[in-house]
């Protein structure tokens, strides 16, 4: 692959305003932008506690899902995968705990040899109150990796308000947003995020701690990224290249895709244009805090979407399943358990036809007036809210599967990949 260089800048000295620096973003940036070392200026709270420790204090007892997955050097990751395979969400185990077991599972890495020791009552001796085992220390540290990821804030820090003031993006010229419309990822070294695009804005990432590797690749490189929807996620769409590690015989046209990397430092904040492919890892134990800007081309994205979902929800109970999800009897998560666990993520639910076609009614509906500033998806918590525009019926989502327009480009896509004119 042939490679692209960030554009990288010292701070934010360069723009006389926020205004004026948003307005670059949104209508002037083509290539990811490095803002370096600005965050000890505009969060010096959050750059100075929000380490993996301090999460631990600052959001306590609070529990929230972990992803965990063998290290690619392990006998549990050369068991069950490929070297050169991507492992998905779908595939890894997915464990409850504290930021607090967090914290005390990346101490443990230190132990020599290191031992399962989950909590016990003496840990609580002093308050008299029995503590929950830690089962994030069921998997070692020199096994596997562990990360908190995609964790909104407005959920993790519903009893601290102030942990959502203490995040403003108003000095890069989005004024009013804060914590409340940002993301926590805090993962150990080795964790990843699979290759992927979202298909809805454009995306500012805070590197609060520790340091992340970001892989990422323009939109017009789509073709060299075999692009998925499976397993599906809401404006996600994968790429099934292991970039970390290509296999270049099943996925000879990667060779071709221009790559562009950048390290992020703590304190440096990237700016990712919209639609651009990313694989980002963590280099050693990291905290970053993102959010997600709504574009003008996010309604039409929306019903896009609308439509993956509809169709991806009536084929998914015919969908044949020829390798096993990975379970364990730690893991509290009734997703490893359902038929349909390999083709959605996690965080999805699927819905019955006739309530994705509200969803998709309601995505048309919206398409016309101008997007909130705040990025949403089509979903806001499972349902859809208000009465459903009535304008997609079955009858109208048969007739426009069945067009000669839509199916002729289903059927000359299934020739140019299957290799047959």
């Amino acid at each position: 692959a042939t490679k692209l260089s960030v554009v990288e800048e010292s701070g934010l000295q360069r723009w006389e305003s926020g205004r004026e620096l948003k307005e670059h973003l949104l209508s002037g940036a083509d290539r990811p932008l490095v803002f370096r070392q600005c965050l000890a200026d505009v969060w010096p709270d959050v750059v100075r506690e929000w380490s993996p420790a301090g999460l631990g204090r600052l959001l306590g007892d609070g529990e929230t899902t972990f992803k965990v997955c063998p290290r690619r050097d392990s006998s549990e990751h050369r068991r069950r995968f490929r070297d050169t395979e991507t492992v998905f969400e779908t595939q890894c185990l997915h464990v409850r705990g504290t930021f607090l077991d967090f914290a005390e599972w990346l101490e443990s890495s230190l132990e020599q040899p290191h031992v399962k020791k989950p909590k016990t009552e003496g840990n609580a001796s002093k308050t008299n109150q029995k503590t929950p085992p830690n089962r994030l220390l069921a998997y070692p540290p020199p096994e596997y990796w562990i990360y908190a990821d995609y964790k909104y804030m407005i959920n993790l820090c519903e009893d601290r308000p102030e942990l959502l003031r203490a995040i403003d993006w108003g000095p890069f010229g989005f004024e009013g947003r804060g914590g409340a419309d940002s993301t926590l990822w805090a993962g150990s070294d080795e964790a990843y995020t699979p290759c992927h695009f979202d298909t809805y804005g454009c995306n500012l990432v805070a590197q609060i701690w520790g340091r992340k590797k970001w892989t990422l690749f323009p939109p017009s490189d789509s073709p060299h990224l075999y692009p998925t929807r499976v397993p599906y996620e809401e404006s996600s769409v994968f790429s099934q290249v292991n970039v970390a590690c290509p296999d270049l015989e099943r996925h000879p046209d990667f060779a071709s895709a221009t790559r562009c990397e950048v390290v992020l430092e703590a304190g440096d904040v990237l700016f990712v244009p919209r639609q651009w492919w990313h694989f980002v890892e963590c280099i050693e134990t990291s905290v970053s805090i993102n959010t997600w800007i709504s574009l003008d081309s996010d309604a039409r994205e929306r019903v896009k979407e609308a439509v993956v979902r509809a169709t991806i929800a009536r084929w998914i109970p015919t969908a044949e399943h020829t390798v096993s999800n990975t379970s364990d009897s730690d893991c509290d998560s009734s997703e490893q358990q359902s038929p349909y666990s390999l083709w959605v993520n996690p965080n999805e639910e699927i819905f019955s036809h006739q309530k994705n076609l509200d969803l998709l009614s309601m995505t048309l509906a919206e398409c016309q007036p101008p997007p909130t500033e705040k990025p949403r998806p089509i979903i806001s918590h499972g349902t859809p809210t208000g009465k459903p525009h009535p304008l997609i019926s079955h009858r109208d989502w048969v007739n426009v599967l069945a067009s000669d327009r839509v199916v002729e480009a289903v059927a000359t896509t299934l020739l140019e990949r299957h290799g047959r004119h």
